[in-house]
């Protein structure tokens, strides 16, 4: 199930936040970042077969997209958004200055690809 996972969160006023998540859902196989992405441009657009993603933005702004019309907005470091297989993603790049930290189960594989119909 689609989910929002919040980052426990360490801060001191004079050397600022760490946000930590420890309990990943899956081993992490690959790491991507997604950044200089012209702002209002839409990513995605496609389901993983077998592969299971961890969305985080570091900076910036991302209003995900889903397949089944949910939303999410992610717009500050202390929240993640996990997405399993068969869920259809869009991302659309709110500020020139985003960034998006990816963690995926998988390596990268284009025959892990659905274009078009999945779940949702």
């Amino acid at each position: 199930m689609v989910s929002l996972k919040p980052l426990e969160l360490h801060v001191d006023p004079k050397r600022g936040i760490v946000a930590v998540l420890e309990d990943i859902p899956f081993k992490v196989k690959r790491m991507f970042t997604i950044y200089n992405v012209p702002m209002r441009e839409m990513r995605g657009g496609h389901a993983h077969r077998k592969c299971h993603q961890l969305f985080l933005c570091v900076c910036g702004c991302i209003v995900v997209k889903m397949g089944d019309g949910k939303q999410y907005v992610l717009d500050c470091p202390d929240t993640a958004l996990y997405v399993p297989p068969l869920h259809i993603v869009n991302l659309m790049f709110m500020t020139e200055d985003t960034t998006l930290l990816v963690l995926a189960s998988e390596k990268f594989d284009k025959n892990d690809y659905i274009y078009g119909d999945a779940n949702d």
